[in-house]
């Protein structure tokens, strides 16, 4: 399963639609269309403000399928992103849950991130799956650094699913993190 098998099964038809009509846009190198569509999207992806900085960086360099799918995605709120360096992700994962209508709760220690160094994002990730397997529910998280220096996206998605996921995940692009935050290929 890749990025695109995740977005078939959590869009509806018309969405998924959309997502492949606009990754053909941009395939195709139809620039104009895909920014006037999606630039606000793009530009969020991959740090730019202009449709010029726009068209300088698809001269340059093309879209990852992948991480362009998750930006849909999100757009379409069906997750979540943070940052690799981020501060009180618990502001950002808990009205998350909150919104699907899950009510738990959250260690009240502030939770953040930081790729490079010591954080405890992993760690609550673990906690906080434990909290909603009774609920049938996990946060999936993934994690991507094709952009930025890392960026974490999470689902939440009901046990069952999420199971198939980890036994099927196979995107070269954007890595799965277990349960106990380690990414899927590395050793328990």
């Amino acid at each position: 399963m890749n990025v695109i098998e995740l977005a078939k099964e959590l869009l509806d038809k018309q969405a998924f639609q959309e997502l492949n009509s606009a990754i053909r846009l941009l395939e195709e190198k139809e620039y104009e269309n895909a920014y006037h569509a999606y630039g606000n999207m793009i530009n969020n992806l991959v740090s730019l403000s202009s449709y010029s900085e726009f068209i300088d960086f698809f001269n340059k360099s093309s879209m990852n399928e992948s991480v362009f799918a998750l930006g849909f995605l999100y757009e379409k709120n069906k997750c979540i992103e943070i940052g690799g360096y981020e501060q009180s992700v618990q502001n950002k994962i808990k009205p998350f849950i909150e919104s699907h209508g899950f009510v738990l709760n959250i260690h009240e220690d502030e939770i953040f991130t930081d790729f490079d160094g010591d954080d405890n994002f992993q760690e609550h990730l673990s906690e906080i799956n434990q909290g909603l397997k009774p609920m049938g529910a996990k946060l999936v998280t993934f994690f991507n650094d094709i952009y930025y220096a890392c960026t974490y996206t999470l689902f939440l998605l009901n046990n069952d699913f999420a199971e198939v996921i980890a036994q099927r995940w196979s995107d070269e692009t954007v890595e799965l993190l277990n349960s106990r935050g380690k990414f899927q290929f590395e050793e328990e």
